[in-house]
């Protein structure tokens, strides 16, 4: 038997991950980012679910009334995000740690982010079964997990794009690719369904046949602190999954409106105006409270008007934005890599020497890329481009 480094629990010896807090068993390394004692017990203990109580938050001489169900809610939801930063840290230090070049990237990053998904979606069926539904499974919610819009893939694009441009440039079968990529981005943007499967093959076959220098290109203008960031905001909407599952199985549970509302952007920018009439400040924060409960600039708003107010501090503390970040990964929290010099235009296949250097293909220009999840794939090339082109054939692709 083994133990994990992180939370100490049993492993069978030869475990790569950690089935209690998902944390990466090989190799081993030191923490970069810190967890707590209070961390460590919230990924390490059982989860029930949560009684939901009415709850009256006092303000300015009026009152912020919180019904049971929303009360509910919003335990499950900094519960939940608490855990997703501890994911999204182990997550970013299993990158650090293993993740050194391009085909390091595509080959381990998925795992990477799937695994350290799995101790949410452990605790999410933990309270499942505590609210006596006992149908669920956690693989059924890493499913809805991984067939969810997920914002770390939009980031796929950007990647997606400069490589086919690079290999379109190389001349590398330039018009199949071309067509994969653009049936992916166009159709699907989560883990799941054999789309996703067929595009990644292809992915990194055309990344493979890109030169060395171009891959390490492509390599070190990945936006980390930006891919992390969206990792742990996919890792928040457990919460939605939790409250989807429930409501699916008869448990009537509440479910914020998280869409944009343009009425509401357009009077928090005015809500600091010096001419906006201050007696009307409470009543509108109220009401916004009760329909946008979980917009940021809300808060933000409240602690710069009242910074000294305790009503203030104990309305953006229950809502859980007293330690609210945008960005709760920087640069700082990654290495730096050395900058790498572009590589000269590449001569497409036919084109002489002597033939003008206008009339030449250049590379595509490279600039700061993020990366979303792909599924784990075959090493060669040959194989990934045949089933890349069976995935065109079997879709009408010509």
């Amino acid at each position: 038997m083994i133990k994990c480094t992180y939370c100490g629990a049993d492993l069978k010896d030869g475990s790569k991950f950690c089935g209690v807090c998902g944390n990466s068993i090989e190799p081993l390394k030191v923490a970069l980012f810190t967890s707590t004692p209070e961390d460590i017990e919230l990924a390490t203990q059982n989860w029930v679910s949560v009684v939901g109580v009415d709850t009256i938050l006092p303000f300015n001489g009026k009152e912020i009334i919180i019904t049971a169900d929303r009360d509910k809610f919003n335990s499950f939801r900094k519960r939940i995000i608490r855990l997703a930063k501890y994911c999204s840290d182990r997550a970013a230090e299993d990158y650090i740690e293993n993740v050194k070049n391009l085909t390091n990237l595509l080959e381990i990053f998925p795992d990477l982010y799937v695994n350290h998904a799995r101790l949410l979606a452990d605790k999410v069926t933990d309270i499942l079964v505590a609210e006596n539904i006992y149908t669920v499974t956690d693989d059924m919610v890493m499913s809805a997990f991984e067939n969810s819009t997920l914002s770390a893939m939009e980031m796929l694009s950007a990647i997606s794009d400069n490589i086919s441009e690079i290999y379109q440039a190389n001349n590398q079968v330039a018009n199949m690719f071309a067509g994969l990529a653009g049936s992916f981005i166009g159709n699907q943007s989560s883990f799941g369904g054999e789309v996703f499967g067929a595009m990644q093959e292809g992915l990194v076959a055309g990344a493979s046949t890109l030169s060395e220098t171009q891959q390490k290109q492509i390599f070190e203008s990945v936006d980390l602190p930006e891919l992390f960031n969206r990792v742990f905001k996919d890792y928040q909407d457990f919460t939605v999954i939790l409250v989807d599952f429930l409501n699916t199985n008869g448990v009537d549970a509440w479910k914020p409106d998280f869409e944009t509302s343009v009425q509401t952007d357009n009077i928090l920018k005015n809500l600091s105006n010096p001419n906006f009439p201050q007696d009307k400040i409470t009543d509108i924060v109220i009401n916004m409270i009760a329909e946008k409960p979980y917009k940021p600039e809300i808060y933000s708003f409240l602690q710069k008007k009242y910074p000294d107010s305790e009503e203030v501090k104990r309305i953006v503390e229950y809502f859980g934005f007293d330690d609210y970040k945008e960005s709760v990964y920087t640069e700082e929290d990654f290495p730096k890599p050395q900058p790498v010099a572009p590589e000269p235009p590449v001569r497409p296949a036919g084109q002489s020497e002597s033939e003008p250097k206008e009339q030449r293909t250049p590379v595509q220009s490279i600039g700061t890329l993020g990366f979303g999840g792909f599924k784990k794939l075959g090493e060669k090339i040959d194989k990934g481009i045949g089933k890349a082109e069976g995935f065109l054939n079997k879709f009408g692709k010509k």
